[in-house]
């Protein structure tokens, strides 16, 4: 495939996972960032209080898992056509068209599939239990699904954060020429640093806060590759 071929790919699932985010941000308005509650909670003392402050938590969360399998499939899609599409754009010669860092961008892409797809098994399994003060269900059985939602919800959002710091490193190598406006590398640095440090912190330090904020803040160099693929399309 070509650079064209490339930046088609990279069109195709960053609109895709645009309207999938902001279709996730719109059915978890007002819900207290349950899911990311969810995902980065350490025992049963984390998880009873959330249930019992949502009347339904299986009818707050589960519209937004269903979305949710959409935006697993787009958005580790995205990230790997991005790592496709820059390396095209980057000059000969350059860190970022070596096969390694080729291969690191693909796995991590990989790894946030894998990590979204177990983490959503997992967090229905949690929004069926009774929001009762002792342990409804057996404990190693609760220790189990505690173990592999953090697990694998660290996986993806770690996964996440760390091809989006590469991704606006590798940007900032790409010609001028190459790209939609003067200081778009910039742009595109700090926009996805930004995001994936946010990702990052959230992930190392366990808070739900920068993660939440992440989800949003990920519009925006996600918009921006789309912009920069479609004018690559419209120059030809």
């Amino acid at each position: 495939m070509d650079q064209r071929g490339y930046a088609w790919l990279v069109v195709a699932a960053g609109v895709a996972t645009t309207i999938f985010s902001l279709a996730l941000l719109v059915l978890s308005w007002g819900g207290k960032g349950v899911m990311v509650q969810f995902e980065l909670a350490k025992n049963w003392n984390d998880i009873h209080p959330i249930l019992g402050s949502i009347s339904d938590p299986a009818a707050l969360l589960d519209p937004q898992l269903k979305v949710d399998y959409g935006f697993l499939l787009s958005y580790p899609l995205l990230n790997a056509a991005l790592f496709l599409f820059v390396r095209h754009l980057a000059p000969v010669g350059s860190w970022v068209r070596s096969p390694l860092v080729l291969a690191l961008g693909l796995t991590l892409a990989v790894l946030m599939l894998m990590g979204d797809a177990i983490e959503n098994t997992e967090l229905l399994n949690l929004t069926k239990l009774p929001p009762t003060q002792e342990l409804p269900i057996p404990a190693p059985l609760f220790a189990q699904i505690l173990s592999w939602l953090g697990l694998f919800s660290r996986l993806k959002w770690g996964a996440l954060g760390v091809a989006s710091v590469i991704l606006g490193l590798a940007f900032l190598v790409v010609p001028p020429e190459a790209l939609l406006f003067r200081g778009a590398g910039l742009v595109l640095l700090l926009a996805f640093v930004a995001a994936g440090g946010l990702c990052l912190w959230g992930v190392l330090a366990g808070q739900v806060k920068p993660i939440q904020w992440s989800v949003s803040a990920f519009i925006v160099p996600w918009l921006l590759s789309i912009a920069e693929a479609a004018w690559i399309l419209r120059r030809g």
